[in-house]
C-alpha cells in the first residue's frame, strides 16, 4: 500500500506488476501513481481506487463527529479514545502495575503515530476490549461486537473467539443468541448500504481477497519476497492462514475457561501466514497483549462493569 497526497492506494498485480515475482522498485511506483495523476477518471491496471473504501460502513462512519466539529482530521477523536482506552486499563490494573502499564501502552510510537495521523484500528480494539469488559452483558456485548465488525475486517477473525466463550461458559443456545445479537447490530449499522447498492456493499468487503493483489508484508512472505523461502501460490499461503486460524479456534475452545483473554492476541497471530500481511497490521497486538494481560491479572471487571439484567447465567463450569 503506498500514500498518494495523503490517500492510500494498493498496488494490484495487473498491467507491469503482474508477474507477482517481481518487488516493483521505487521509480515503478512513482510511475504509476504519476500516470494515476494525470488522468484520475482513467486509473493504471496496476491501480484500483475502489480500495480506499474496501471496508464496512463503520469505517467512515466513526469520522462523522470530527467533520461535524470542523476538526482537520480525525486523529485527534483517536487520540481521546486511545487516552480513554488506556484509563480504563488503568483503572483495571493492579496499583503495582499501573507505571508501568502506562508506559507500555506508548512504548510503540510508530502505533501512537498511525493513530493521530488516521489510521482507524483503534476503532475496532477499544471495542473489542468493550466485549470482553462487558463480557458478561448479553446486549452491550454483543452490540459492540457487531459494531467493531463494521469497523474493519481484520474484527471478524475475533468474534468467532468470543462466541467460543460464550458457549464454554453458557452453552450453545447463549452463543447462537448472541451471534445473531451481533449480525444484527452489524446490518443494522450497514443497511442504508445493503439497500441503495447490495452488490457494490458486498464487493466492497471483499475486495482484499478478490482482487489479484501483490505479495507484501512482515510474515512469512516476507521471507519469500527476500528471497529466503520459495514464493507460493496466494492460495498455498490463504490455506496456511485459515488453518492457523482454525488451529487457535480449537485451542481455545479447549481453554477458553482458564485464559479467556488470550484469544486478543491468538486473533492476529495467523495473519503472520497470510499472501499480505503488512506491518501495520501488527502494530495493535502490543495493545492488544496488554488489554489481555490486565483483563487476566487485573481487578475483577464486574467492579466497573457489574452484569445488567440481561446478564446470562452460567450453564456449564468454569
Amino acid at each position: 500500500m503506498y500514500v498518494l497526497r495523503k490517500r492510500r492506494y494498493t498496488t494490484i498485480a495487473r498491467g507491469r506488476f503482474r508477474d507477482r515475482k517481481h518487488t516493483p522498485t521505487s521509480a515503478e511506483l512513482h510511475a504509476v501513481l504519476n500516470a494515476y495523476l494525470v488522468d484520475p477518471h482513467s486509473p493504471p491496471p496496476e491501480i484500483a481506487p475502489a480500495t480506499f473504501h474496501s471496508y464496512p460502513a463503520g469505517a467512515f462512519l466513526v469520522d462523522v463527529p470530527s467533520v461535524w466539529a470542523g476538526l482537520p482530521g480525525i486523529g485527534f477523536a483517536q487520540l481521546l479514545l486511545f487516552l480513554a482506552l488506556v484509563l480504563t486499563l488503568m483503572a483495571l490494573a493492579p496499583p503495582q502495575l499501573r507505571a508501568t502499564l502506562t508506559l507500555l501502552c506508548f512504548c510503540n510510537p510508530e502505533a501512537v503515530r498511525r493513530i493521530a495521523t488516521g489510521d482507524f484500528d483503534i476503532w475496532w480494539i477499544a471495542l473489542l476490549a468493550g466485549v470482553w469488559l462487558a463480557r458478561d452483558r448479553r446486549i452491550l456485548a454483543t452490540s459492540l461486537l457487531g459494531a467493531a465488525c463494521t469497523i474493519k475486517q481484520t474484527a471478524w477473525f475475533a468474534a468467532p473467539f468470543y462466541l467460543v466463550w460464550v458457549w464454554r461458559r453458557h452453552g450453545f443456545v447463549e452463543a447462537a443468541r448472541r451471534a445473531g445479537i451481533a449480525i444484527g447490530a452489524f446490518l443494522a449499522i450497514n443497511l442504508p448500504w445493503m439497500i441503495l447498492s447490495p452488490r457494490e456493499w458486498f464487493a466492497s468487503l471483499f475486495l482484499p481477497v478478490s482482487l489479484p493483489l501483490l505479495p507484501d508484508g512482515s510474515g512469512i512472505i516476507g521471507l519469500a519476497i527476500a528471497g529466503v523461502t520459495p514464493l507460493l501460490s496466494a492460495r498455498a499461503y490463504a490455506v496456511v492462514e485459515i488453518g492457523l486460524w482454525l488451529l487457535a479456534l480449537a485451542w481455545y475452545w479447549r481453554y477458553a475457561q482458564r485464559a479467556p483473554f488470550v484469544c486478543l492476541v491468538l486473533t492476529l497471530l495467523p495473519l503472520l501466514a497470510a499472501w499480505r500481511s503488512p506491518e501495520r497490521y501488527f502494530l495493535p497486538l502490543s495493545l492488544l497483549a496488554l488489554i489481555a494481560l490486565v483483563g487476566t491479572v487485573g481487578r475483577p471487571y464486574a467492579a466497573i462493569m457489574p452484569p445488567g439484567p440481561d446478564a446470562a447465567r452460567p450453564e456449564l463450569p468454569g
